[in-house]
């Protein structure tokens, strides 16, 4: 028994310093990349000392440093952003508590064309009708919902420095593809909706609309009188008309495309996921 004692003793200490040993090693690897970040920071490297920094995140002061070059170049963090990618963008109220203040908004680069990113964010942030005036004749050009994306939440989303990178765009607002209800004029927008034809492009096949299709609700947007099944996935706006005037197309709990689409003014409203392009020129 002595024996067994003195054993589970010696593997106890040989553990013990096993992990010592382990967190000396991690913390000289984490302070040469650290030294590094500084070396080339001081070099005026700022693409190399961004991603150095960005390894450490919470060691010593490499936020600081973060803040510093992002300051000074706001597009560097997504300079080598590539299709298919997360990166994070500006703030919106997302867990229900506005008393800790607004979350960092989560989007999927859905597309990379030059200097230019296409995203799409990952979660449904809220829960909006499109169009407020029932059974009126409507289009994304004067629904209410294209105004609040590119007003409210523009607005409280994005600081000016991160507004500065978003450019207007101009979408084409095309008929409904079965029917041919009226899109409207094409629109000059800084936040939209995406649209039946952009919806075939990114997310056409089963797999990518379970995948990019399928959103799942935010805390705060299911406080927003929207359908969430028992998974917390949520049905979310097209821009694109559906079969009647004020109707408009949407996409199902299981991330395929209604085209018919829904009211506009709909009792239970439907998610938001806004999209937005970044200008990283």
């Amino acid at each position: 028994m002595k024996k067994a004692s003195k054993s589970f003793f010696l593997f106890l200490l040989i553990s013990a310093a096993a992990i010592l040993i382990g967190m000396a090693v991690f913390y000289a690897y984490r302070e040469k990349i650290y030294r590094s970040a500084l070396e080339q920071f001081e070099a005026g490297e700022t693409q190399m000392s961004y991603e150095l920094f960005s390894s450490l995140r919470n060691y010593k002061d490499a936020e600081h440093y973060l803040e510093q070059i992002l300051k000074a170049d706001p597009v560097l963090a997504f300079r080598s952003t590539e299709k298919g990618s997360e990166v994070i963008f500006g703030r919106y109220e997302q867990d229900a508590h506005p008393d800790n203040g607004p979350e960092p908004i989560r989007w999927l680069v859905l597309d990379r064309i030059a200097d230019r990113i296409l995203l799409l964010s990952v979660t449904a942030l809220d829960g909006k009708p499109y169009h407020t005036e029932s059974f009126e004749p409507v289009t994304w050009e004067n629904s209410t919902l294209r105004s609040w994306l590119n007003s409210s939440f523009y607005e409280i989303a994005f600081e000016p420095s991160e507004r500065a990178l978003i450019p207007f765009v101009l979408n084409q607002n095309s008929d409904q593809s079965a029917v041919g209800t009226e899109g409207g004029a094409d629109t000059r927008d800084r936040v939209f909706l995406l649209s039946e034809t952009e919806a075939s492009i990114y997310f056409g096949n089963d797999l990518d609309q379970d995948t990019i299709g399928k959103a799942y609700a935010s805390e705060h947007a299911t406080h927003q009188n929207i359908e969430v099944d028992a998974e917390g996935a949520v049905s979310w706006w097209l821009r694109s008309p559906g079969v009647y005037p004020y109707s408009a197309q949407f996409v199902d709990q299981q991330g395929k495309p209604y085209l018919s689409g829904a009211y506009t003014d709909i009792d239970y409203q439907f998610a938001v996921r806004p999209a937005i392009w970044l200008d990283l020129r």
